[in-house]
């Protein structure tokens, strides 16, 4: 079960908030003008992906302790549902009023099988392969008005990232353990189309559509590089791929799509690249460990970076990429999304 507590307040309607994961800790809410935490949701379960509705109402977190998924209603004293969805539901992605969520059956949490990240292993990775069961893994489609599960896809193996086509018809979503991404119809759970990545690296694991063209960047954790994927009349290819710095994640573009933005974890960095020469355009020293997930803020202002091996939440300016603050936010951080929605590595602003 998961027990919430509510410390201090805050009103979703009125102000720019962001929602930070902690996997010991639960949700740490913090106003985006103070850059205080103003609520702490305290959630046992090892809650990791995150999302939010588009009206702010509801918060939802993915629990790796209790296979789960949390209906937090923030309107109404945070009254809380909790909904079985499967073994270990990591990455989470809301739209309208579903929710979809990762689960990973054959993730065990035992050591990888690549042996030249096994220094790194411990604070950079805690979700790791188990080559013994391959069971695929499921996207799980919930209703947020009634709580019912409407859809269960079968993905591959170790799906992490979920990101939709640009018709929102589809659903396309990173395999980490067979390097795979595959697509597939919302509506009929069918598989669509499979991309082979293995000629291009290891493990996807994030993946971000651009907000302008029709092609999708994911990162490749495992080889340390991006993969652009484009659609043309709905025959999927690699086009490109683009190096990073060590253990790539969590990555967003800019609105105007000039920009993709990259947290390699293991570099302590955050890469910032022009998408119109496919060059690294920035390299910035976050000097904080396990960066996965970031998001601009609602106001475009700022980059705020959830950091869980060191317990950091950074914020730096938009433009020059300078850290204007720092907050200690233990319990070991996952994910980061903001209200009202905006681009992140987990979320995306609401379209009509």
């Amino acid at each position: 079960m998961v027990s919430l507590l509510l410390v201090g307040c805050a009103d979703n309607k009125n102000e720019e908030l962001a929602f930070v994961t902690t996997e010991k800790g639960g949700v740490s809410i913090i106003n985006l003008e103070t850059y205080e935490v103003t609520q702490q949701l305290e959630n046992k379960d090892k809650p990791r992906g995150v999302g939010i509705t588009r009206d702010g109402r509801y918060l939802v977190t993915a629990n790796k302790g209790s296979a789960s998924i949390n209906l937090i209603d923030l309107r109404s004293d945070n009254q809380n549902k909790q909904i079985e969805v499967g073994e270990n539901p990591e990455f989470i992605r809301v739209y309208g009023d579903h929710v979809f969520v990762s689960t990973e059956p054959s993730s065990k949490g035992k050591p990888m099988p690549e042996k030249k990240h096994d220094a790194a292993k411990k604070e950079d990775d805690d979700d790791d392969d188990d080559d013994e069961e391959e069971e695929p893994a499921r996207i799980k489609v919930v209703n947020i008005t009634n709580g019912k599960i409407i859809q269960d896809i079968e993905a591959g193996i170790e799906t992490e990232g979920i990101e939709f086509t640009h018709d929102r018809q589809a659903i396309i979503v990173t395999n980490e353990n067979d390097s795979t991404v595959s697509v597939h119809d919302i509506k009929s759970g069918d598989q669509l189309a499979s991309i082979d990545l293995k000629d291009h690296g290891k493990r996807p694991r994030g993946i971000k559509r651009s907000p302008v063209g029709n092609f999708y960047a994911v990162t490749m954790e495992h080889s340390d590089n991006v993969v652009l994927i484009t659609n043309e009349l709905n025959k999927y290819a690699v086009v490109e791929s683009i190096p990073t710095g060590k253990n790539p994640y969590g990555l967003m573009f800019s609105e105007d799509g000039q920009r993709l933005y990259v947290l390699a974890s293991k570099s302590q960095q955050m890469l910032v690249y022009d998408m119109a020469s496919r060059e690294e355009f920035r390299t910035v020293d976050l000097n904080a460990r396990r960066c996965w997930h970031m998001s601009f803020s609602p106001s475009g202002e700022d980059i705020l970076i959830a950091c869980g091996g060191s317990d950091d939440f950074l914020v730096l300016d938009a433009m020059t990429y300078a850290e204007k603050k720092r907050l200690n936010v233990p319990g070991k951080p996952w994910g980061v999304i903001t209200y009202p929605k905006t681009f992140g590595s987990l979320d995306e602003p609401v379209y009509k």
